[in-house]
């Protein structure tokens, strides 16, 4: 631009450069001394927020809503414990033992107690004195008809103090048996089951740590495991159980690394933690921040020691670096400051304050860039011993002749010599691998599902969608599990009267598998229910079970009540067989019993007898405490009235019932909603029912809808503020159209690769559509200028060149790091912005100088218009 008149831009910049070559030491102590207290503040008081409610500005609807669910319930984040195994009864024991401990140390005061409402099954003492109000009048009458049943045969327990006495009274029962139907020897013949499940627990219970848990009260009328299943949170016939708990803190985010220790400690998982996400997000943004601010600090450099090469003196040396990259470093930064400041035009408040921060940042790290560096190269030795020789170049002599360029240089001009002489090839090869590219790139989807940004292998992911495959096979099955999901939109009801209209309203649906609250239980006629607790009142009144210590088992005297028993029931077996072989179900009970007895017997004499007589006595005492604790449950039944809010547990009415009064009813989809097409479908029917619904279900719906809008505007609004700025630049549309084309050909062919790799478009990697526009035109706006600055577009072996080239690739090698990131997300984040870099650094330095050539070649050479 030296023979043209100076523009009051490269004015401003040459005395810029006159100012820092004088005055060197003005631009270096106090920009050091700056950057330290910026450090200092920066540890004093930067804070890392990891509560999403961050990421989402307030002004909107659905995340106001979801805000004032978490005011008025505020206790919904929980954390779940998954127990997976091939045997129901082994995942029942180890839930009954973690249970139990969190609720030991969720009472007591200690470093661990982190967690409350802790609820892993609703059996009748949890629910309290108005516990057979939860449950359903079909259901009351069989347990009447049980306890009538099986009154003989409790009444022989209740007269019992250990297990062998239990077992003794059974066999004198079976001695003293005749052939006769009574209702002792029905209740004996209906107890055979429980009896061997009894059996069976206490082997167990020899070769399993810890407390062994007791089969409970259903032990006692027969009932089998999916009664048994019923009363615990399980899925998949049993092969999932799950416990809950929440954080005696606000929210799941603000749990400090020891409550997330103690409960990995407890449960011996890792539950997925969201607030990484947004940590690996801040970080990348920060490193491409720190990689924008490199290049530009490169450039320069390039440019200063080019100069210093050619022969010139240090003065002239830094005035051409500044006025001649200068331009083109402040176009480029300004560009790239406007593509993110264009963020926050949208309406995710992640976004802008991503936009302002990336922008101020690039626009602050100008300032250094521009004053501090230039004074640090005039003080680099090597800078100062060549220029040191310039000066002492006699006044008049002529100027030194530029060295020849180095091997490297010149083997990357020939290199570029290749394509330059054939400018229609390099066009036309482009023009195919676009077109090539845009069939590709048509089918790429947008993948809104989470779960498939998170790690390979990351067991919260793993479970989940277990939890998921579960809920969605058993909602037509006929196993008793209930047809709940792990998620469900939430519903906000003023008063419980309102309740079951809504809960009617929202089970129509057809994407809803059920819905749960307490509304029902507050509002329905109990007088049914309440004549039946009466009753069971009054059949359970005179039992009392005694209570038994704590105390090993005699296993010489357990082992020969239980020899009596076998033989015993051998000799039933075969009776029975004789007068009537038709009972086969009772010849089978007979006979499992008698080989469970067999088994015990034999595993009571082996390994450390000592050891197997103090867990038996631990099984015995928990099974008489579970027993007698749930006979003194329904001793103790209020039939004085209804349900009323206050008779609720603590961890339903924590659940179930806000601070203000407001209930909460839980709606299950029936499809997986972490899919776009069952989440959108479940999200709009339950809106049409309840337009303020919410929930995890509305909140991923319209969460990722707006993450995809808003960087979708967000590349439109840059895209805008770039061509602003670079006309503003270039004052010429045609300069305009250069500039930008190597970014729309790098673009298409990024998706197009994103097409034939099978990536799709997600929360992660959508953010890539503003930054690619904003990092790639860059390359386009450099080149230019050093066009117009010699006319040629061969880069290669000039300053410029390598400073595209080094640029690129070592972004590129930034990105591409991010590649080996075990988060999915993150991952294919890696992929798409280094791909992108560098389609947009090839088709700048192959497609853009082909365009140039053939334009130079219409021009006659003569410089074109900037």
């Amino acid at each position: 631009m030296a023979d043209s008149p100076a523009s009051f831009f490269s004015r401003v910049l040459q005395r810029l450069a006159l100012v820092v070559h004088r005055h060197r030491t003005w631009f270096i102590a106090p920009q050091f001394l700056l950057a330290g207290l910026c450090v200092w503040f920066t540890v004093a008081r930067l804070e890392f927020s990891v509560d999403r409610n961050d990421l989402v500005g307030s002004e909107q609807a659905y995340h106001r809503n979801f805000l004032e669910l978490k005011r008025e319930f505020p206790g919904q984040d929980d954390l779940v414990a998954i127990v997976e195994s091939d045997d129901p009864e082994k995942n029942r024991q180890f839930v009954e033992r973690l249970g139990a401990r969190l609720d030991r140390e969720s009472t007591q005061v200690s470093p661990t107690n982190l967690f409350t409402d802790v609820f892993y099954k609703g059996d009748l003492p949890l629910m309290g004195p108005k516990a057979l109000l939860f449950v359903p009048e079909s259901d009351l009458k069989e347990m009447l008809s049980a306890i009538r049943g099986f009154r003989p045969f409790i009444e022989q327990f209740s007269r019992a103090t250990n297990l062998a006495a239990v077992f003794h009274q059974v066999s004198v029962q079976i001695r003293s048996a005749d052939r006769s139907s009574n209702a002792a020897n029905e209740s004996l013949v209906g107890a055979l089951p429980a009896l061997e499940r009894i059996v069976q627990r206490c082997r167990e219970s020899m070769v399993r740590p810890g407390i062994p848990p007791s089969p409970g009260v259903d032990a006692l009328f027969g009932a089998g495991p999916e009664a048994e299943r019923a009363r615990y949170v399980t899925f998949d016939r049993g092969r999932l159980y799950l416990v809950n708990a929440k954080a005696r803190l606000a929210t799941l985010e603000e749990i400090p690394k020891t409550a997330q220790s103690s409960w990995e400690r407890l449960t011996g998982r890792q539950h997925a933690k969201t607030g990484r996400e947004l940590e690996n997000d801040l970080k990348w943004h920060q490193g491409d921040l720190s990689g924008r601010a490199v290049e530009r600090f490169r450039e320069l450099i390039a440019e200063t020691k080019q100069e210093v090469n050619l022969g010139q003196t240090d003065v002239t040396a830094i005035t051409r670096a500044i006025v001649n990259t200068g331009q083109g470093i402040f176009t480029g930064c300004f560009t790239t400051a406007g593509a993110f400041f264009a963020m926050a035009l949208t309406d995710f408040r992640g976004i802008q304050e991503m936009g302002v921060i990336s922008g101020g940042g690039l626009l602050i790290c100008l300032v250094p860039m521009m004053t501090l560096l230039p004074a640090l190269l005039l003080r680099e030795k090597g800078l100062r011993r060549v220029a040191a020789g310039n000066d002492a170049t006699p006044t008049g002599a002529s100027a030194p002749v530029a060295p020849a360029l180095p091997a490297a240089a010149d083997w990357r001009c020939r290199l570029e010599r290749f394509w330059l002489d054939r400018p229609w090839w390099v066009l036309g090869a482009g023009a195919t691998l676009s077109a090539l590219c845009a069939v590709q790139a048509v089918r790429v989807p947008f993948d809104y599902n989470l779960l498939n940004m998170q790690s390979d292998g990351l067991s919260s992911v793993i479970f989940e969608k277990k939890l998921v495959e579960a809920a969605r096979i058993r909602k037509d099955d006929a196993s008793g599990d209930r047809a709940q999901g792990v998620l469900f939109g939430a519903v906000m009801v003023p008063s419980a009267t309102e309740v079951p209209a809504i809960e009617a309203r929202l089970k129509a649906l057809p994407t809803v598998a059920g819905v749960d609250s307490m509304g029902h239980y507050l509002t329905q006629d109990s007088t049914a229910q309440l004549e039946l607790i009466r009753k069971i009142r009054a059949e359970t009144r005179a039992i009392r079970f005694p209570v038994v210590p704590d105390a090993p088992v005699d296993l010489g005297a357990f082992s020969q009540r239980l020899w009596g028993l076998q033989g015993l029931l051998a000799l039933a077996a075969d009776e029975v067989a004789r007068t009537a072989p038709e009972e086969k179900e009772l010849i089978r009970n007979l006979t499992s019993l008698r080989a469970a007895i067999a088994d015990l017997r034999s595993s009571m004499f082996r390994g450390d007898r000592e050891a197997n007589a103090r867990q038996l006595g631990r099984f015995q005492h928990a099974l008489f405490r579970d027993i007698r604790d749930t006979f003194e449950t329904l001793q103790g039944q209020d039939d004085s009235g209804g349900l009323r809010e206050a008779d609720l547990p603590a961890v339903l009415r924590n659940r179930f019932v806000g601070v203000s009064g407001r209930h909460l009813v839980l709606v299950y989809p029936k499809e997986d909603v972490w899919e776009r097409g069952p989440q959108e479908r479940f999200v709009k029917e339950i809106q049409s029912v309840a337009p303020r619904a919410t929930g995890t279900p509305v909140q991923l719906y319209y969460y990722t809808e707006l993450l995809k809008v808003s960087y979708v505007e967000a590349a439109g609004w840059a895209l805008g503020a770039i061509v602003l700025l670079v006309f503003v630049h270039f004052r010429s549309p045609v300069q305009v159209f250069l500039a930008l084309f190597p970014v729309a050909v790098g673009a298409l062919w990024m998706v197009g690769f994103m097409g034939i790799a099978g990536i799709p478009f997600n929360p992660a990697n959508i953010m890539t559509l503003p930054l690619v526009i904003g990092i790639g035109v860059t390359n386009g706006i450099h080149i230019l200028n050093r066009f117009a600055e010699e006319r040629t577009p061969a880069l290669l072996g000039k300053s410029t060149g390598k400073a595209v080239l080094i640029s690129g690739l070592t972004t590129i090698a930034g990105f591409g790091s991010l590649i080996i990131a075990d988060h999915r997300g993150i991952r294919s984040l890696g992929w798409v912005m280094a791909v992108g870099t560098a389609t947009c650094m090839i088709a700048a330095m192959t497609l853009l100088p082909a365009l140039l050539t053939l334009r130079s070649r219409q021009t006659g050479n003569r410089r074109p218009g900037i």
